[in-house]
């Protein structure tokens, strides 16, 4: 497919593609298809269509730069298809104006013009017919050279000149819809044509400072500027009236008011007077030729006006002349305050609503004062278009309790709370961005005595190896501290004693030859009962408890100091009154099994730790 021409205006985009082609083939993803036919005769005659654009913006009509002109020999099939595309994503919401002139030369044979607009994010079909008009004194055109928007006049099919009127496009079905290739398209869907072929067009930001506060369903006008909000304040679509007083009397339908109320047009003869809700032109009277009526004076007259009439151009109030021979200027009004109704300058649009600090402003219906009325305390901020709401800003929420969350205000004007950026700092050191605080990210988060970051927390190590391993040191939850191990200090589980471990003051110490230092096992008082030798020379196995002792005298003897000690156990000297056996020989005593060591039992009868296997008898 080639593009044979491309036009462009400073808002709009008019690309003909391939014209013309055997079907309709469209790409942008809001555009208007122009489909333009004539009747034979002017086919025959004509040499070559000619196009041009004009976009509204405010109340003045922006023409196109250059026009496109298509010759005759690329006409070949009837109607033509020419597409129209927005240049920039807001020109989607606003009105346009498109003027096809039939020419044989210089000389413009016949011509069609329509105001329309997109609709945004679709497809639409324009249909328009090329007509030669006989009432048409200078030539078969209506409308003077350079006219553009409502004041001009078009031929109809009837062969009279009528007012333009604004058309919406029909939706038609979507290229990507029904699967066609558009690889070798000149501008393809998502694709701003004028910002390269990689540019890509950004959505359009869903919120809208119109519809904050506002619910689904309401409108909103700002100025011409219609807005139709959906949920939490996003906006469901928009689009730009010919004045604000259009907009503010769309506002039920949702949609642009299509005229002004107390403004005119002319139908033929029949003089037409837009309601007062603006939604239709009635039938005002007939006058006795189409000549004859006057939609600028609003009657049935050659005269340019009526004596004192007054009208709205714009913003501007004008009066008739006193020679009845055109409105001049009596006032400028405010922008969109030119009220065609009252005849007058407004001081504000009717019935509107705007904040005042934390007060609600609110125009009379007269457009000609304001009534104000503070907000309440529930809801003490005016947002939007007056409305009132718990905040404006985020500073108007309570601050969280929470240091890692700060306040918010939605679209809708509701306090609520999000989780603060990531590294913000806290009591404790960083928010993580989730809305907790934590000591660390990584490890040059961290102080020296505990260089370790590990799950948001500094710690003194994360693995045995960051510990003092040969003073028995272990990692225990990041921290570094006493493990298990004979000599560290400490009797563990498994060990009978610990050659470092000091006793009370008069009592022996297991490192004076009673403990193993490798081992930490006991030497005096181990059980001997299955090998009497592994006393050794350091003591010697009794034969009616079977553990070691030492060879010494008898622990009753003046010559000896007492017995051992051994820590964690009970020791005693028998004075043979309880077991007359045990006389002079030291021992263990216990109450139960748990207070003998673990290769031992309780004789609980005689209060004695036994080396014997318990089964075996007394």
């Amino acid at each position: 497919m080639t593009m044979l021409r491309t036009l462009a205006v400073p808002t709009l985009s008019l690309a003909c593609f391939g014209c013309p082609t055997e079907e309709k083939t469209v790409y942008a993803p809001t555009q208007v298809m122009l489909s333009v036919d004539t009747n034979p005769t002017l086919r025959s005659e004509l040499t070559a269509l000619r196009f041009s654009l004009a976009l509204r913006e405010g109340d003045t009509w922006v023409s196109n730069e250059a026009d496109v002109t298509l010759p005759r020999d690329v006409l070949k099939r009837w109607p033509v298809d020419i597409p129209v595309l927005p240049r920039r994503r807001e020109d989607e919401y606003k009105q346009f104006e498109v003027v096809v002139d039939a020419l044989a030369g210089e000389r413009v044979l016949a011509q069609t013009r329509r105001i329309t607009r997109f609709l945004p994010g679709e497809l639409g079909e324009l249909e328009l017919s090329i007509e030669a008009c006989p009432e048409a004194t200078a030539s078969a055109v209506c409308a003077e050279e350079g006219c553009r928007g409502l004041a001009c006049k078009v031929c109809a099919s009837s062969g009279q000149c009528v007012e333009v009127e604004e058309t919406k496009p029909k939706q038609v079905t979507r290229i990507d819809e029904i699967g066609e290739d558009r690889s070798d398209a000149g501008i393809q869907p998502g694709r701003n044509p004028d910002a390269g072929k990689d540019a890509t067009v950004p959505p359009p930001d869903p919120t809208s400072d119109a519809c904050r506060g506002k619910g689904a369903s309401d409108v909103v006008c700002d100025g011409a500027v219609l807005t139709v909000c959906g949920a939490d304040g996003a906006t469901a679509g928009s689009e730009t009236c010919m004045s604000a007083r259009q907009c503010e009397l769309g506002r039920a339908k949702q949609k642009c008011a299509p005229c002004l109320p107390g403004t005119y047009r002319c139908t033929g003869a029949v003089l037409e007077l837009c309601g007062a809700d603006g939604q239709s032109f009635g039938a005002k009277t007939t006058c006795t030729s189409a000549a004859l009526c006057n939609a600028e004076a609003g009657a049935c007259t050659t005269e340019a006006c009526l004596p004192n009439s007054k009208i709205c151009a714009g913003d501007t109030l004008r009066v008739c002349s006193p020679d009845q021979k055109g409105f001049v200027d009596e006032k400028a009004c405010g922008p969109g305050l030119c009220d065609a109704v009252a005849k007058e300058c407004d001081v504000c649009q009717p019935s509107t609503k705007s904040c005042d600090g934390k007060s609600v402003k609110t125009c009379n219906a007269q457009g000609q004062g304001f009534t104000t009325q503070p907000c309440p305390a529930a809801t003490p901020a005016c947002i939007g278009s007056g409305v009132c709401a718990q905040c404006a800003t985020a500073a108007e929420c309570p601050a969280p309790a929470n240091a890692c969350m700060e306040a918010t205000c939605d679209a809708a004007g509701k306090c609520g709370t999000k989780p603060k950026a990531m590294r913000s700092p806290c009591s404790g050191g960083f928010c993580d961005g989730t809305g907790q605080c934590i000591g660390c990210f990584a490890d040059p988060d961290c102080v020296p005595d505990k260089p370790f970051c590990s799950q948001g927390t500094c710690v003194r190590c994360r693995g045995n190896a960051d510990c003092d391993t040969r003073n028995f040191q272990i990692c225990d939850k990041g921290q570094c501290v006493l493990g298990p191990g004979c000599g560290n200090g400490r009797v563990d589980p498994g060990e009978d004693c610990e050659v470092f471990v000091a006793r009370a003051p008069g009592q022996q110490r297991w490192d004076q030859g009673n403990c193993d230092a490798k081992t930490c096992k006991r030497k005096l008082y181990q059980n001997c009962f299955a090998d009497s030798t592994i006393c050794g020379n350091t003591g010697l196995c009794a034969g009616n408890m079977n553990y070691c002792l030492p060879p010494t005298l008898p622990c009753g003897d003046t010559a000896w100091n007492g017995c051992p000690s051994a820590p964690g156990f009970g020791v005693t000297c028998g004075d043979g009154v309880r077991n007359p056996d045990l006389k002079g020989i030291c021992h263990l005593v216990c109450a139960k099994d748990a207070d003998c060591p673990s290769d031992m039992y309780c004789m609980t009868d005689r209060g004695v730790c036994w080396g014997l296997p318990r089964s075996m008898p007394d």
